[in-house]
């Protein structure tokens, strides 16, 4: 977990990710859940939200996803269970980010490469298993991806991204991933927070000082279990 810590720079503004929400992305389009396994369904308490493991060992999600301190989800075929924690500047700041770690080590798992550098013009794609039509509309339970721009910082740990025609974040899309693609590789980026089920979508910033230090107590748990 060390090596997931060390990639990328603290950039100088926290980032807030806004995209409207789509068919489990809207505007966006089905993805077959082997070419993107990281992106997994998690259930707590009978709630279904988005979410990306990062290690075989963990994984991150919205922290308005978790109803319970434990939830499952299914990597490849094989259900896991996990222990959920939410953000400790959840409920005074709405750090919208919480991460959980799996009962077992989760087989076949990527570290994934994070991206602590985004900023305003840059593309992202985000990923989702939520609803997919504007409003909220329209059935749930299939993997998308749709691509999009950060439009704008808001608040410290907040991306705001819009793009006419882009893709935006639906019902059930929170808690996934927002990818960036630099010189050809793949980075994680941010975690979806919530959207207006039209055009805009908020994603929290992995660069953000409450992100950064939620990645290192959440690395630091993952290593003693």
């Amino acid at each position: 977990m060390r090596g997931l810590l060390r990639r990328g720079a603290m950039s100088p503004a926290v980032l807030l990710f806004a995209v409207r929400l789509t068919t489990a992305v809207i505007n966006g389009a089905s993805v077959d859940p082997a070419a993107a396994p990281e992106v997994v369904r998690l259930v707590s308490d009978g709630y279904g939200c988005s979410a990306v493991v990062v290690s075989p060992r963990l994984l991150l999600t919205a922290a308005h996803c978790v109803r319970a301190e434990r939830g499952t989800f299914v990597f490849d075929g094989a259900q896991y269970d996990a222990r959920l924690f939410k953000s400790r500047e959840y409920r005074e700041q709405g750090h919208d980010l919480a991460w959980g770690v799996a009962d077992r080590d989760v087989v076949g798992a990527p570290t994934l490469e994070l991206d602590f550098d985004i900023e305003p013009g840059d593309d992202v794609e985000v990923l989702g298993w939520g609803c997919t039509e504007p409003g909220g509309r329209g059935p749930r339970g299939t993997l998308r991806s749709g691509r999009t721009q950060i439009a704008r910082v808001k608040r410290s740990f907040l991306l705001v991204a819009k793009a006419a025609g882009g893709a935006a974040v639906c019902f059930g899309d929170s808690g996934g991933p927002a990818f960036t693609v630099r010189r050809g590789v793949r980075r994680l980026a941010g975690i979806i927070a919530r959207g207006n089920l039209s055009t805009t979508s908020y994603l929290v910033a992995l660069g953000a000082r409450p992100s950064r230090a939620l990645l290192d107590l959440a690395a630091r748990h993952a290593s003693v279990r």
